[in-house]
């Protein structure tokens, strides 16, 4: 079954479960991607200017194609942890768990 009609498709809870890992892969594998991408060093490594989370929110928010290609849910608001995120892989873990979270209580 391809991404397309798995969105297509209304998914139940069980159904979420067999593509978490798939998810969890793209997901990670862009977050990556976005991380290399804004990489920067600054002139002065002591500055507090520069202190930002790994993955800050508004890059989150990019993944939504991708959560909506698998899931056919579009990331909503309140799963973005405010502030941003220490590594990628927390960001994953957050953003999964509150997809997983929607399935549950549909």
């Amino acid at each position: 079954m391809s991404a397309n009609v798995k969105a297509s498709l209304k998914l139940s809870l069980k159904d979420f479960l067999k593509l978490k890992s798939e998810l969890i892969s793209k997901l990670t594998a862009e977050l990556e991607y976005e991380k290399e991408m804004s990489n920067f060093t600054a002139d002065d490594e002591e500055s507090d200017i520069w202190e930002t989370p790994v993955v800050d929110s508004k890059t989150v928010v990019k993944l939504s194609p991708i959560v909506e290609e698998l899931t056919g849910k579009k990331i909503k608001p309140e799963w973005i942890k405010c502030g941003g995120y220490e590594s990628v892989e927390e960001a994953v873990e957050h953003l999964v768990k509150q997809i997983e979270l929607d399935f549950e209580n549909k």
